[in-house]
């Protein structure tokens, strides 16, 4: 977070009337704090537990129950901002002042028109995508996913739950998801182009844990049709928990990350997350996880495109089986009506360079494979042939795009290249950026034998 920033929050932290908030909420006096409901998840609504704490000597805030916490700038921001109003907007609000680094508004005749629809705090995600027609415009709470007993209404209740993660949740710039990101080593214009993509939202539920909810970081699901980013219907959240001041970390569940709703449009075009727009200069940078896909943009050292596809099968496609439901792990094949996720390259702002990013940390797998003899035997696959299986695969799927988009633009041949990027030998890339800000000695991606080049 920049200099100007801090002050504006240590002022803001200064100015927040905590007496007023205590009021707000119906606290009661117990020793040197105040409790009652919790007013993110209505812990203690129905008992006389009174879980949430204030201390108005520290300026901070506990939910015993949820584990919600923080200072009274954020609690001031949950109970008081406006529709989607980011912690800065709120913190210069507070101070009467103009937002530090706001962009200028246009005019009666529309002078500082903006590129695409805005929202109150000039949120403006990929695409100009801002959830119309996605969510409600106020938060819902469907029941627990236990308690959704009908089968024929589980997938409108999934949605709904995507629904609302993405229409309930606040630009992720001064957040828990800009300092979970900032944790993992991301930072400059790798950052701040994420935070632009992705939202923050304070109390979201979880699929398999009833009893509370967590914050978390949200991306929404786009793919191509048309010429247009058109949201699947579905929302990857990873869910957040605090480790101490402005530091957090994926919570301790499960499942820390979990896609709601469709990763596919229309159930046949796998769909992704931007981390830039696709119209962005430099090549594109194509990976499976968020914070691997980021750290993989910091590596490249330049202007570049991003995409996280959010699972192995999006990222590579389905391997081909042979008859007898073989696959071949030295020549691994496309099958060529299921590849993984892809773009339409823009001749106006062609990618030039596809990188394809492969983690070097997969687990071992077992597979039907045909024998040098002839037969069939389960085979052990081990971590790094996967890698390559999946680099092959996914590298076939995006030239096989490429071919699409030239018949789609009169014959005329892309002169974008694919290329496989990988870290070293047992690493993701969020490893690899670790061990290059530490320092340490390592194999960079140029060391891979297959094809993997920096």
């Amino acid at each position: 977070m920049s200099e100007p920033d801090d002050r504006l929050f240590d002022e803001a932290r200064e100015a927040v009337d905590v007496r007023g908030l205590s009021d707000q909420l119906k606290l009661v006096r117990a020793g040197r704090g105040m409790r009652g409901v919790c007013p993110f998840g209505a812990c203690g609504a129905k008992s006389k537990s009174q879980p949430f704490w204030l201390d108005e000597d520290a300026r901070r805030f506990r939910c015993f129950s949820c584990d919600e916490r923080g200072d009274a700038l954020a609690l001031d921001h949950h109970l008081n901002s406006r529709l989607n109003e980011s912690l800065r907007a709120f913190a210069a609000r507070l101070l009467n002042r103009p937002e530090p680094g706001a962009r200028p508004r246009a005019d009666a005749k529309g002078s500082a028109k903006a590129s695409g629809p805005r929202r109150a705090d000039d949120y403006a995600p990929a695409q100009g995508i801002t959830g119309a027609g996605l969510g409600p415009a106020r938060s819902v709470t469907p029941k627990p996913r236990a308690e959704v007993r009908d089968d024929s209404r589980r997938d409108a209740y999934i949605r709904q739950v995507a629904r609302e993660l993405w229409a309930c949740g606040r630009a992720a710039a001064g957040t828990p998801v800009e300092w979970y990101l900032r944790g993992r080593g991301l930072d400059g214009w790798v950052l701040a182009s994420m935070l632009a993509q992705l939202r923050f939202h304070p109390a979201a539920q979880h699929p398999d844990v009833r009893d509370r909810t967590f914050a978390a970081m949200v991306g929404l699901i786009v793919a191509p049709e048309g010429g247009r980013a058109v949201p699947t219907g579905g929302v990857h959240a990873t869910y957040l928990a605090e480790d101490g001041d402005l530091t957090w970390r994926k919570a301790g569940v499960d499942r820390a990350k979990v896609i709601w709703g469709p990763p596919k449009l229309n159930d046949r075009v796998w769909g992704g997350v931007w981390l830039t727009t696709p119209s962005a200069p430099g090549p594109l940078m194509s990976g499976e996880g968020i914070e691997s896909t980021g750290s993989a943009m910091m590596l490249a050292g330049e202007a570049c495109r991003g995409v996280a596809t959010l699972s192995l099968n999006a990222l590579q496609g389905r391997w081909l089986e042979d008859r007898w439901g073989r696959v071949d792990p030295a020549i691994p094949r496309l099958d060529p009506e299921a590849p993984g996720f892809t773009w339409p390259e823009d001749p106006a702002a062609p990618w030039g360079e596809i990188r394809v990013c492969i983690d070097r940390d997969m687990s071992p797998i077992r597979r039907r494979v045909r024998r040098p003899m002839g037969g069939t035997e389960r085979q052990l696959i081990d971590g790094e042939t996967r890698s390559r299986v999946c680099a092959a695969l996914a590298e076939a799927g995006w030239r096989q795009a490429l071919v699409a988009g030239r018949d789609a633009n009169g014959g005329r041949a892309s002169a974008t290249i694919v290329k496989t990027w990988a870290p070293g030998p047992g690493r993701d890339f969020s490893d690899e950026l670790a061990a290059r800000t530490a320092g340490e000695l390592h194999e960079t991606a140029r060391s891979a034998p297959w094809g993997v080049t920096q």
